[in-house]
């Protein structure tokens, strides 16, 4: 770790604004304001420090002499700042980091293993982060994040940290002698990709955020209630809970050891200390001190009763002698041998539209709410029940489709599907008899409940479902959405697991495919991935194919030249480790189509029909001719830099053959994808080449000529 050592205050910001960098006064950690150390004191500070000039720079150690900290102001930079305590895990996501996004000359260190990696945008955008996740019931622990620190932003570079009490660190080189101009460039679709994934690695650790904390704790302190035989508001005694701490060994993680902390002080108040003091000394990792400081802070309301006690007593024996408990009779299963079989005997899989819905098996479609999840299930419908290919998917024949919506009324589903038959012109004959449609608000399936006593598969309700799909004849079924069909806790994997392959066994048994439409978590404007689905996971997991829709980002309807985005969205393969580029992916666009249900024939009622939609090819007004002339600008001067901010980007000389104004966003951003295509294909290369300043910089030169 290189500890560079900083200029005075005012010539450090001098030479950052020289580099490239927009530098902020921040407060010293000194200060008597909050998060002292963190955060900048002047007013507005976000516009006023953008592209500041010198003068004005060098008025503030006048004007903010307490302010000895100085922060970056980001938007196109970039600080990708990892606030993860766990040394491992935060060196896991710093690789990972690193291999998506590239290495980065810029890490900087404040409170180790905490660090921040630097990077550069084309076009600035907000703040990508994961979700506050925690590790512990203590409401004194700071939250693990990955944030994309981004437009509106910024973070400390030079001064003291308020923790360390030690200056900040750069591991390599600084902003000092790194300019701007030659931080890697990313944008914001692999930002966001990266921070899914070091959510994921942060929730593979144990972490959640506090309302799944709050959930499961509530879900425990039914369970709790139930095993301490007492009413909700009655307290044991104090002999009581001293037998069921000696039934709670004390090797324990920290979050057991603060439930417990909690539940103590729920059952016997602040006189219970001594108590939480002798059975904390039992562990060999106690720190007499700090366990008897802590006991106040479970005075706080946590959610967490005496209740938590008798759960985790009962889990190591506490309770009713083992001989009282009736035996159940021994289940009568046998392992059965494999008879080898000719493969070509083998039945194919029954797909019935594209590689989502499938006979005997569940799917599983999420998306967050408006997005267009029920259109599009609606528009499918459709086309399995017309054999026509209204969305790029062939059915596999004519289709019985039963669509049951369990939240909206049964004139607004005759809205949806009159006005998508209007837009692909079926008529009476393509529905008839094929479409099945019902309303939970007339028409209700609850196939489970959960109680006090647990989980209750609503056996009569599975039975009419299933009879009513074989009368029918039915091919697939539709259930939109997934918690309108049961009454279960969304967070209990045991209880949605069973309610999923209740949905599975109607699928088997009755021969037929099963859609689950659910529902996905808040992601604070991050795109939506599986694990996003909102609850438990076990729905996910019992599901044979699962997609994810998308709405369209502010900057792939930049991209694609979309003024409407949100009119946009994309459907990926849920179940695919990586999803593929904004061009790869399958896109649709909901269009509005006029019901002509108002009076005297006027338009009345305009429903959104899912339509299917193409991602703009950058090649499609293009000919070789035009290639040739992209190839010749670039040979004819030079050398030219593969950086879009450079003076001498390749990407001009391109723009000026081609009558491109690269002013204009869009057009600039059509440049950046003919080059990318180019570079793949061979047309330009990409060379190692020098500067003005004779410094190695990548370079591009044509490669292979352009031929009919």
């Amino acid at each position: 770790m290189t500890l560079h050592q900083a200029p005075p205050v005012t010539e450090l910001r001098l030479a950052l604004r020289e580099r490239g960098y927009h530098p902020v006064p921040v407060s010293a950690p000194s200060m008597k304001v909050k998060d002292a150390g963190k955060r900048p004191m002047m007013s507005a500070w976000q516009v006023r420090c953008l592209d500041a000039p010198p003068g004005e720079i060098q008025r503030w150690s006048r004007a903010e002499p307490d302010c000895t900290n100085t922060g970056l102001l980001c938007g196109t930079l970039i600080g990708l700042d990892i606030d993860v305590l766990q040394p491992q895990l935060a060196q896991a996501i710093e690789a990972r980091a690193v291999e998506m996004l590239g290495p980065t000359p810029l890490r900087r260190v404040g409170r180790a293993p905490r660090t921040l990696l630097c990077y550069r945008v084309a076009t600035a955008h907000r703040k990508i982060q994961t979700a506050d996740l925690f590790y512990s019931a203590d409401p004194d622990e700071k939250a693990t994040k990955v944030e994309a620190l981004a437009e509106g932003e910024q973070f400390v570079g030079f001064g003291c940290h308020p923790q360390t009490e030690r200056p900040y660190e750069w591991s390599a080189g600084s902003p000092l002698d790194v300019p701007f101009a030659d931080l890697p460039e990313t944008d914001a679709d692999r930002l966001s990709a990266f921070v899914r994934e070091a959510e994921a690695m942060i929730r593979a650790t144990g972490a959640e955020t506090r309302a799944e904390q709050r959930e499961r704790i509530r879900q425990r302190e039914e369970e709790a209630q139930e095993a301490s035989g007492t009413s909700k508001h009655e307290k044991p005694s104090r002999a009581t809970v001293e037998d069921l701490l000696r039934h709670i060994p004390n090797d324990c993680t920290y979050d057991e050891w603060v439930q417990v902390g909690f539940a103590l002080y729920d059952g016997l108040g602040p006189e219970g200390k001594d108590v939480w003091e002798a059975w904390s000394a039992q562990s060999p990792k106690n720190e007499a001190a700090f366990t008897a400081k802590k006991w106040d802070s479970f005075s706080k309301p946590g959610g967490i009763t005496v209740g938590t006690l008798f759960w985790l007593a009962r889990r190591n024996g506490w309770g009713p002698a083992e001989g009282d408990k009736a035996e159940a009779p021994p289940a009568s299963i046998s392992a059965e041998p494999f008879a080898w079989c000719d493969p070509r005997t083998i039945p194919l899989r029954e797909w019935l539209l594209g590689r989502h819905y499938i006979k005997r098996f569940v799917s599983v479609t999420v998306a967050p709410g408006g997005v267009g999840k029920s259109s599009l299930a609606i528009a499918e419908a459709l086309a399995m029940t017309s054999g026509r290919d209204l969305l790029g998917e062939q059915p596999a024949s004519l289709l019985k489709v039963w669509y049951w919506n369990g939240e909206d009324p049964l004139d607004e589903l005759q809205r949806r599907v009159m006005a998508t038959a209007m837009h692909y012109d079926l008529g009476r004959e393509d529905v008839e008899g094929r479409l099945f449609l019902n309303s939970g608000r007339q028409t209700e399936i609850v196939i489970a409940e959960q109680t006090r006593n647990g989980i209750t598969i609503a056996v009569p309700v599975v039975e009419a479902v299933k009879r009513t799909i074989v009368e029918n004849g039915i091919d697939v079924v539709i259930i939109d959405p997934f918690v309108s069909s049961h009454r279960v806790s969304e967070n209990d994997n045991n209880a949605i697991d069973r309610v999923a392959k209740a949905w599975g066994k109607v699928a088997e048994e009755t021969n037929c495919a099963v859609e689950l439409v659910h529902h996905a978590r808040k992601t604070g404007g991050n795109e939506v991935q599986m694990e996003d689905a909102r609850g438990a996971v076990a729905l996910i997991s019992a599901s044979r194919t699962g997609r994810i829709l998308n709405a369209m980002t502010r900057e792939e309807a930049e991209r694609a030249g979309v003024e409407r985005r949100r009119l946009h969205f994309r459907v990926d393969n849920g179940k695919a480790n990586l999803a593929p580029p904004p061009e790869g992916s399958d896109w649709f666009k909901l269009a509005s189509v006029p019901l002509g249900n108002g009076p005297l024939g006027t338009d009345g009622d305009s429903i959104g029909v899912v339509t299917r939609w193409k991602w703009p090819d950058p090649l499609a007004d293009l000919s070789v001719d035009d290639l040739r002339r992209a190839q010749a600008a670039v040979r004819a001067g030079g050398p030219w830099r593969e950086n879009v901010q450079a003076a001498d980007w390749v990407g001009k000389p391109i723009a000026q053959a081609l009558g491109i104004d690269l002013s204009d966003k869009l057009q600039r951003e059509k440049v950046k994808r003919l080059l990318r295509i180019w570079i793949a294909n061979g047309m330009f290369v990409v060379v190692t080449g020098q500067d003005e300043k004779s410094r190695p910089r990548p370079m591009i030169e044509v490669g292979e000529a352009a031929s009919d």
